[in-house]
């Protein structure tokens, strides 16, 4: 094959090195020509590639990266040039006549010679290689080249020792260097494999943690103590944000001095060079001047890193780190995966927590279902054997001929009502307190006065009142406004807390009911003296079936569903009511809007 010089110029242009040397059928060369292909960027040997054109002449093709770094010239700048546009015209002479030396024997020669480039003067050792074509005919040289400068001063020296000596020593300068430079390499990355390692131990014990434990506190409290450990720092914390993401949190920390941190508050807004980042999910890093507690000044290093996972922002994790030394691409990427495993362990908390709480709430309930059920039970059962107990004696009495106790069947005929009446009250009670449980039905709102609507059903209590020797109180203050609501529930309220304090209320004492008006509500209230209710019961007061038992000194009978109702009507008409109980005395308030 005939290679002339427009051919090599246009297949230089198509192909980039090394693929020039062989063609671009890198697959069918040789082995030889695979072995020069995979070393041409990469050997630390200077390699160049000479055509030898049709009419002898030669042409510069292309340099590989270390001749280019010794030459201080570009393969792209060189090719296409000969000899004397790049050499002195002495040493053009003499590299042409070592190029027409191996194409005229034939074969791979080899010299030593010396040549400026740059004004500078360098000495060679260069071998030379021939390629030929198909037909035989040379059409390339391979040169190889090796610096020998120092080695030729030395030579060119001998004569004086002195000068020999000093290239010596600064040989071994030079190797001295080098090999503290290759065994500083060695520990640094001895060093980055041990960090590796220690890194990956640290996740993996995260993982764990995560795997095995869902004590929050527990986890994240070691994960700042490892971080702190794994990295050398100063202070590690982890800061939660507030649900409006104004305000964040320290909420673990580990710190090797004060101050101590943990439980500090930070408004977002005085940070604005950080926390718009962090909120962006991105970690911010800094290297701050601090004024210690003496007057030496510290500079440290600190990372915040963003915790957070797709149902939004968490918190940070924020480094410090008492050096200028930055934290690198490894340590960050530690970091953000300890973050995302961070993240899943407080998700995973917080949802333990929930359920945990749901399992309590559940048992509260069915304990409170179990606790009404046994007590619906024993409610019902009583006016049912009283029931029993009466018709059985009544039975006795009554016989097909005559009546044997005539003056006893109207006391067991009054049992009987009283009984019946009884569980029709605690029926019709229960279907109460259920309607209003599900779903009750819309009001029917009327404006009532209370300064003339009160006074009627204060005054049916008077008699009982009386009976008991109780003193019974009504206050009401001039102009009340109307109050809307519905008739027949509020009189209901009215009756059974009236009911209620005359049970309680021993003889000798005095039953207030009072009404006036707040800023923007009207209150009316239950006050009786001689009764205080111990604080660990007031919370129970409005139970179903909770009863003062010990404090009713008239030993009426009830259904004990009554607070609960009145509690449950209250509500319903929009209200508020609740208990206070001190000093012997005690109050019920109930409050409706205006």
């Amino acid at each position: 094959m005939n290679i002339n010089q427009s051919e090599s110029t246009i297949e230089l242009t198509n192909l980039s090195p090394p693929y020039f040397l062989f063609g671009t059928d890198i697959e069918e060369k040789s082995s030889g020509e695979q072995f020069l292909l995979s070393i041409y960027d990469s050997v630390q040997a200077s390699i160049f590639v000479v055509d030898v054109l049709e009419d002898g002449d030669f042409c510069y093709v292309a340099l590989n990266p270390t001749h280019e770094r010794w030459l201080g010239i570009r393969s792209e700048d060189l090719r296409g040039k000969k000899p004397e546009d790049i050499l002195s015209p002495v040493d053009a002479i003499r590299v042409r006549q070592h190029y027409t030396d191996c194409v005229l024997f034939g074969k791979t020669i080899s010299y030593e010679q010396c040549l400026q480039f740059q004004g500078v003067p360098t000495w060679w050792s260069t071998t030379l290689t021939p390629l030929r074509d198909g037909n035989s005919r040379i059409y390339r040289l391979i040169g190889t080249s090796t610096k020998i400068t120092p080695a030729k001063q030395i030579e060119q020296c001998g004569g004086f020792p002195a000068e020999r000596e000093r290239l010596l020593a600064e040989l071994q300068q030079q190797i001295h260097y080098l090999q503290t430079q290759l065994q500083s390499q060695m520990q640094q990355h001895t060093a980055q494999l041990q960090q590796t390692r220690n890194f990956q131990a640290l996740v993996r014990r995260v993982t764990e943690q995560i795997r095995d434990n869902v004590d929050e506190t527990q986890i994240l409290q070691t994960v700042t103590q490892e971080l702190a450990d794994v990295l050398q720092l100063e202070r590690c914390q982890i800061e939660f944000y507030s649900p409006c993401h104004t305000l964040v949190t320290v909420a673990y920390e580990s710190a090797a001095t004060l101050p101590f941190c943990q439980g500090l508050t930070r408004q977002i807004a005085d940070f604005p060079a950080v926390y718009p980042q962090l909120l962006q999910k991105q970690a911010v890093q800094s290297v701050e001047i601090v004024q210690a507690w003496h007057p030496k000044l510290l500079v440290v290093t600190q990372m915040a890193c963003p915790i957070f996972d797709t149902q939004g922002m968490i918190g940070n994790f924020w480094l410090i780190r008492p050096t200028q030394e930055a934290f690198d691409e490894f340590e960050i990427d530690l970091v953000q995966q300890i973050a995302s495993q961070c993240a899943i362990a407080i998700r995973r908390a917080k949802l333990y927590e929930i359920t945990e709480s749901q399992v309590r709430e559940l048992e509260k309930i069915e304990h409170i279902k179990n606790e009404f059920l046994r007590t619906l039970s024993h409610e019902l059962r009583t006016p049912i054997t009283n029931i029993s107990l009466a018709a059985q004696t009544l039975e006795s009495v009554l016989t097909p001929d005559r009546v044997l106790d005539p003056e006893l069947v109207p006391q067991l005929l009054q049992i009987l009502h009283n009984e019946c009446s009884r569980g029709s009250k605690l029926i019709n009670d229960l279907l109460t307190l259920t309607y209003l449980e599900v779903k009750p039905d819309p009001q029917t709102l009327i404006a009532i006065d209370l300064q003339t609507w009160l006074p009627p059903i204060i005054e049916s209590f008077r008699e009982l009142t009386a009976c008991q020797r109780q003193q019974l109180n009504l206050t009401i203050e001039t102009a009340l406004p109307p109050l809307e609501t519905d008739i027949t529930e509020l009189e209901r309220i009215f009756t059974e807390l009236l009911s209620h304090v005359c049970k309680y209320t021993p003889a000798g004492e005095a039953i207030t009911v009072s009404a006036h008006l707040t800023v923007d509500t009207v209150q009316i209230s239950f006050h009786n003296s001689g009764l205080e209710i111990p604080t660990d019961q007031l919370s129970r007061i409005f139970e179903p079936f909770y009863r003062l038992s010990k404090n009713d000194p008239w030993k009426y009978s009830g259904t004990g569903l009554e607070l609960s109702l009145v509690q449950k009507m209250v509500r319903h008409l929009g209200g508020r009511i609740h208990v206070e109980s001190a000093a012997g005395q005690t109050t019920f308030i109930v409050e409706f809007p205006l």
